[in-house]
């Protein structure tokens, strides 16, 4: 029987040959699909800017009387799961928080003498157990600039605070509710507060919020907590439904209206 070259058994050597000629791998076209963005004082104090993010890269625009005016167009290593401005009090201008979907994270800023990106401090957001969310990744920033939340894993919600003109150490504090919709940080609060939205095992959907308390002595977290703010909330029957929250803090009420689409 004869054997054909297709039937020919490869030597060794020809099979790293062969491995070789599939190792080489590039991207014929850039991300065009923004699914981040922000707006804020990134390349100095005076110009406002459109930071969008595009997948695996970011793209940083001055805002004109003629339009936009691109700046930098750069690479990240890794697939952007938030995009947030960050402004640290005392700082003239804002700073670029990105994470990725590999729970890599990190905060950027805008060198003006040089024109290029200069990084203020980076980590890992990998937590050693836990099931990844269903939901997705969501990043989250306190609206007084004082922490930075990372929602990555069912049950755990990562707290990274911002004390200037540093960044400290990230923690994990519990939440009761496993099956989170989306979670915001509220205005106007003496504490980092948060709201999340999450689902019942039967199906209804609450509101619930929380303080996020942290007491810093000599750079160390002493004591974490999170406490229970007492809330009522009501519900307008509307497509998409109404759901209004009146949240006390001290005293001093608080209304927050979120659009709750239907299941049906």
């Amino acid at each position: 029987m004869l054997q054909t070259e297709d039937d020919a058994i490869a030597l060794p050597s020809d099979i790293g040959a062969q491995s070789c000629m599939f190792n080489y791998v590039v991207s014929a076209q850039k991300p065009t699909s923004v699914t981040h963005s922000a707006c804020g004082n990134f390349t100095s104090t005076t110009s406002l800017n459109l930071i969008i993010g595009k997948c695996t890269r970011i793209e940083i625009h001055t805002v004109t009387d003629e339009g936009l005016q691109g700046i930098l167009d750069v690479p990240v290593y890794g697939r952007i799961s938030c995009l947030e401005l960050v402004r640290i009090s005392n700082e003239p201008k804002d700073l670029l928080f990105i994470s990725t979907e590999r729970y890599k994270f990190f905060v950027i800023e805008y060198d003006e003498n040089t024109g290029e990106l200069v990084t203020r401090a980076n980590g890992d957001a990998r937590g050693l157990s836990g099931r990844p969310t269903d939901s997705g990744q969501i990043g989250v920033l306190d609206p007084d600039s004082r922490v930075i939340g990372l929602y990555l894993y069912e049950g755990l919600f990562k707290v990274i605070p911002i004390q200037a003109p540093d960044f400290k150490d990230a923690y994990d504090v519990r939440l009761e509710e496993l099956e989170v919709i989306d979670l915001k940080f509220i205005h106007c609060c003496a504490w980092p507060t948060l709201a999340v939205l999450y689902q019942d095992p039967k199906g209804g959907r609450h509101l619930k919020t929380y303080e996020i308390h942290d007491k810093v002595r000599n750079e160390h977290i002493e004591d974490i907590s999170l406490k229970f703010s007492l809330c009522y909330t009501s519900l307008i029957n509307t497509d998409p439904l109404i759901l209004i929250t009146k949240l006390y803090f001290n005293t001093d009420p608080l209304i927050l209206c979120l659009l709750v689409p239907r299941l049906i």
